[in-house]
């Protein structure tokens, strides 16, 4: 759902071709949750690049790509994943990318208003970190 809202929100400020967002997970899901996609739609962007996409394991995701950040949505999450990407790898929370501290709710197993809270959530710290980058 963030690597959704991040990239609608680079195409509607036109600036897509400079970023690349990919969604990983610790423990992935086998697929995009229903409730996301109904969360990106209500957030009125297009729910196309999560649409029938699997989240893949951060591991073979970091294998694959070249990262120069990772935003993550705990703290705990933040420990985990600099085990596994290189120090030059920036990893912070999107609460902490915002500015903020705290930690982002994770939305599985709510319902469509928690998923839709976390959306609004996720989208403001994006549109807050982008404003001011660390």
């Amino acid at each position: 759902m963030a690597q959704a809202i991040a990239t609608n929100m680079a195409q509607t400020h036109g600036v897509e071709s400079h970023y690349r967002f990919d969604s990983a997970g610790l423990r992935p899901e086998d697929e995009t949750k229903e409730e996301a996609v109904t969360a990106i739609m209500s957030l009125d962007m297009d729910p196309k690049s999560i649409e029938g996409r699997a989240c893949k394991d951060l591991a073979d995701v970091i294998k694959e790509r070249k990262w120069n950040l990772a935003l993550v949505m705990t703290g705990r999450m933040k420990g985990e994943v600099k085990r596994f990407t290189h120090p030059d790898i920036k990893v912070m929370t999107l609460m902490e990318f915002a500015g903020e501290s705290g930690d982002v709710a994770d939305p599985v197993g709510g319902n469509d208003d928690d998923y839709l809270r976390v959306a609004r959530e996720i989208k403001r710290l994006l549109e807050k970190g982008w404003e001011n980058p660390p």
